[in-house]
This record gives structure tokens, C-alpha cells and sequence, in this order.
């Protein structure tokens, strides 16, 4: 992983309560999944890689990332903590 990596994810891990292993990890649980989200919509959205940059990254599928993405969408709009947590992250990385 590079600088950049490194400090997006321990940002989006830290911004959620969880370790960086936690983040990095395979539990499905919604606080965990709802990490991995912010993390794939940050890598996306404001560093322009690619969903298989993004699944090569973190083990994963490009589908996965792809609908992580999608539910994404959907909480920032309908889930008023997941939106707090996540422009904090933002504002913490200055993105």
C-alpha cells in the first residue's frame, strides 16, 4: 500500500471506531460494512480509482465494490450518522 493508502484508511477506520485490521477485515457486520463503503466512496469518488484499483486494494471482487458503491448512494441520503461520519472523513482529508 502506498502513503496515500495508508492514511485514507487509517482515517476511515479511526473516523468509524475501528482498526485498521477491523476495516480491512471480513466481518459483515453493518458497522463494519458501512466502513468499507465510506472507504470505497472516497477512493472513488475523490482519488479517481478505478473499482478494480479499488477490489485489488482490499481483496475483493470489482462487483463488490460496485455495490458497496451503490448502497453508498443510499445511505448517504437516508442515513443522517453514516453522512455525519463520512464528511467528516472528508473534511479530515481535505477531499
Amino acid at each position: 500500500m502506498t502513503v496515500i493508502n495508508d492514511k485514507i484508511i487509517k482515517t476511515v477506520a479511526q473516523c468509524n471506531g475501528l482498526s485498521v485490521e477491523e476495516l480491512l477485515g471480513k466481518r459483515r457486520q453493518q458497522r463494519f460494512v458501512e466502513a468499507r463503503e465510506m472507504l470505497y466512496a472516497i477512493l472513488y469518488f475523490s482519488y479517481d480509482y478505478r473499482l478494480t484499483q479499488i477490489a485489488d486494494l482490499m481483496g475483493k471482487n470489482h462487483t463488490t465494490v460496485y455495490h458497496a458503491l451503490e448502497q453508498y448512494k443510499t445511505d448517504f441520503v437516508m442515513n443522517p450518522d453514516f453522512r455525519k461520519r463520512m464528511l467528516n472523513i472528508k473534511l479530515t482529508l481535505n477531499v
